[in-house]
């Protein structure tokens, strides 16, 4: 009798789970230049969304920067540079999945907007910003790898196309 009674108060605690998420998502951080305006911000968040399609229609992160390497590796050989020395060389792209990330992201803003493109830039990791530049911080994460990225522009700039 004492066992069941032992067994009648025992807790059984619910474990939970978070959803499993395919595909690249997304956050902004909740620190930005006091200056960012939401059309900058939606601005971004529409370049981003066709950075998630990008790494989506590749398969993923790890599959979009083996695509890219091996572009670069065709570029190589279609130029009749040596493919070792080429991957070697200072000016290579850098191949790891922050870097791939950043650059697409960086060439997009540029390409999408109105003016000022030389002022946009997409830096690594979380960016402080002085007062000179605006700043939008976003974490990206893809299953379990997470990414944190920083997009600067001037701030007497608008990000609109």
């Amino acid at each position: 009798a004492e066992e069941e009674a032992e067994e009648e108060h025992t807790l059984v605690v619910p474990t939970y789970e978070p959803p499993q998420v395919e595909g690249l998502q997304w956050i902004y951080d909740e620190h930005a230049h006091p200056l960012v305006m939401d059309s900058e911000r939606q601005f971004v968040a529409t370049a981003i969304e066709q950075m998630r399609r990008w790494v989506d229609r590749s398969g993923g992160v790890d599959q979009l920067v083996e695509k890219e390497k091996e572009m670069y590796i065709r570029h190589l050989r279609n130029n009749n540079i040596d493919v070792e020395r080429g991957l070697k060389s200072s000016d290579a792209p850098t191949f790891t999945p922050t870097e791939v990330l950043r650059s697409h992201l960086e060439d997009h803003l540029k390409d999408e907007v109105r003016s000022g493109s030389d002022g946009v830039f997409v830096q690594k990791g979380y960016v402080v910003s002085m007062g000179h530049k605006k700043v939008l911080k976003v974490h990206l994460w893809h299953g379990e790898q997470a990414y944190y990225l920083s997009v600067c522009w001037d701030w007497d700039q608008r990000l609109e196309s």
